[in-house]
């Protein structure tokens, strides 16, 4: 059994049963393989804000699932706020769809599915991106939505090429970035800012080299530094990635380094800059970028890699839209989805949610979502 010294454990630790919809009902066949009928966990968002939830509530959510507690045990939460966790207990398959938050505008982010096998100790790490809300004043708009995240925690896969601070990421379904105060309802419009496909994210240091090309050029000490979106200092970041915050313009120096922003060191969505006078919104918590009340331009969503400060919809073409320098419309500068090469069935189902576009209500905005599915 593999013992993990930074595990946060949760009340519901030995209370199985107590109140919740906990059912054990594994059974003992030929040559000693245990069964157990399949069963699923759906987390929803549970609010927009830039932190992930309390232990308080993450009890509560346990409480409302029911499951095999011979299959989930040791649940707790696992590093920080918001990472809800579980240790496996009997070997089998799980069968994943993420969903990521929506950028505000209901923005989409992506859906991913894939399949992975767990081992009987793995430590599965998981949580769903969030929304954000309406600025009240000014231009009344609002920031980016966080990421989505399945994710194994264990500190002896160092070898693993996405290995960062103890977790190796299994599905990141990226937000979308925010709309702009002057965008349009067109499907051509949109297509600049919402999170871009799954197949876009393709070779890792492919995406790497680009970013780092039409980048701010220093800063990072290597080109994986460009996991992060660029944004503006003092207007809008970009969105979160896996390893790092957002980079900023004109230093291009990470933007809040002390803030636990990249998506394996906290995963919390990005303040809003100060810079420009004090007003705006914090980014989705799963890494979604901040907004100042400043101008129509838009903060980036979160994801294996963070989108661009984007153009928040005020351009037309096929691919997204990203405000750099001479303005840069590619897809390798948007929010991007991951799946381990572990994982099988990987499938992109396209944006997340079916909210309607341009929606300013903020009870409306598409929340993140993490969908379970364990088959022995």
């Amino acid at each position: 059994m593999l013992i993990y010294p930074t595990l946060k454990l949760s009340p519901l630790q030995g209370m199985a049963g107590m109140g919740g919809g906990v059912v054990s009902r594994s059974t003992m066949g030929a040559g000693g393989a245990v069964y157990f009928p399949p069963f699923t966990l759906t987390l929803d968002a549970s609010n927009a804000s830039r932190l992930g939830d309390t232990t308080s509530v993450q009890n509560t959510w346990w409480g409302t699932q029911t499951y095999d507690s011979n299959v989930i045990t040791n649940i707790g939460q696992q590093s920080y706020q918001g990472f809800y966790a579980f240790t496996v207990g009997i070997a089998c398959n799980l069968s994943a769809t993420l969903g990521g938050a929506a950028g505000w505008g209901n923005s989409r982010g992506r859906s991913i599915s894939a399949t992975f096998s767990l081992s009987v100790g793995d430590r599965i790490v998981f949580f769903a991106g969030k929304p954000t809300v309406k600025l009240t004043y000014g231009q009344q708009v609002g920031a980016a939505g966080g990421a989505s995240c399945l994710m194994i925690y264990d500190t002896s896969l160092t070898s693993d090429n996405d290995y960062s601070n103890g977790f190796v990421p299994w599905i990141i379904a990226a937000g979308g970035s925010a709309s702009g105060s002057t965008h349009s309802n067109t499907a051509a419009n949109w297509r600049q800012i919402e999170a871009v496909p799954l197949s876009t994210t393709g070779s890792a240091s492919s995406i790497y080299n680009f970013r780092s090309g039409n980048g701010y050029h220093g800063g990072y000490t290597n080109n994986s530094g460009f996991d992060g979106g660029i944004g503006r200092n003092g207007i809008q970041t970009g969105g979160c990635g896996w390893k790092y915050g957002p980079a900023g313009q004109p230093n291009a120096n990470p933007q809040y380094g002390s803030v636990r922003l990249g998506l394996s060191y906290g995963a919390e969505g990005c303040p809003f800059p100060t810079a420009s006078g004090g007003s705006g919104i914090d980014g989705g918590f799963g890494g979604g970028g901040g907004d100042a009340d400043a101008n129509y331009y838009s903060a980036g969503g979160g994801g294996y890699f963070g989108g661009y400060e984007s153009h928040g919809g005020d351009q037309s073409g096929s691919a997204y839209f990203a405000y750099y320098g001479p303005s840069l419309s590619d897809d390798r500068l948007g929010p991007l989805s991951f799946v381990h090469t572990s994982g099988t069935s990987v499938s992109d189902n396209g944006h997340h949610g079916t909210g309607a576009r341009a929606d300013q209500n903020n009870a409306n905005q598409i929340k993140g979502r993490v969908e379970l599915t364990f088959n022995p």
